[in-house]
């Protein structure tokens, strides 16, 4: 009897056994290889599918391209009119009497002092505000000024200055045919009265 219930306990745990979890079958290395499934990216909403997202995400996108060039186009500018300039050697330019800043950018610009008239004109314009005005003259340039020297220079009106002589016991007449004789200065200057120029150096400007 005993025999009877041990092998009957026997059967009935095999049975439970296998009807339960079961025995733990590991996988085989070509199964335990093989990646296991990843799950699908979840669908987007109908919403964000719309038109008008599609829409809003374009133009936001073209808003932060426009800051990223409108702030990179800047600094350039910035940079160009504070970065030394491309004149070589010092140099001398004339701004005449009456110029504009667009000639005076031009001007600039041909004699090789700036490397762009436009960065020039629109920086100084914006600096300059409503005192738009230049002061004509001649004026030396050295090598590698930058835009914003030279705009200093011009706006203060370091110009270069020369001079004439008139020594002691010249008369009117021989003064007179000394300042129309200058190559440096134009038109055409009247007879003072004699004794009006004291002899000494006097400085003087280009034309």
């Amino acid at each position: 009897m005993t025999d009877t219930n041990n092998s009957s306990d026997m059967a009935s745990g095999r049975g439970t056994g296998s009807t339960g979890g079961g025995p733990f079958i590991p996988k085989s290395p070509n199964e335990a290889l093989k990646p296991e499934r990843v799950p699908e990216p979840p669908r987007r909403s109908k919403k964000a599918r719309s038109q008008i997202v599609i829409f809003l995400n374009f133009l936001m996108t073209m808003v932060v391209l426009a800051c990223v060039v409108g702030v990179a186009g800047f600094y350039y500018v910035i940079t160009t009119y504070q970065r030394p300039g491309p004149l070589e050697t010092n140099s001398h330019v004339i701004i005449r009497q009456g110029a504009g800043l667009v000639e005076i950018a031009q001007t600039l610009e041909r004699n090789g002092i700036v490397s762009d008239a436009r960065i020039f004109r629109y920086v100084t314009d914006t600096y300059l505000g409503d005192t738009k005005t230049l002061k004509a003259g001649e004026y030396e340039i050295k090598s590698g000024a930058s835009m914003a020297k030279v705009l200093a220079d011009i706006r203060a009106g370091k110009v270069v200055r020369r001079a004439i002589t008139i020594p002691e016991g010249w008369t009117s007449a021989m003064v007179l045919d000394a300042v129309n004789a200058a190559p440096l200065l134009t038109g055409t200057a009247t007879e003072p009265p004699e004794g009006a120029i004291l002899p000494s150096t006097y400085d003087i400007q280009r034309g």
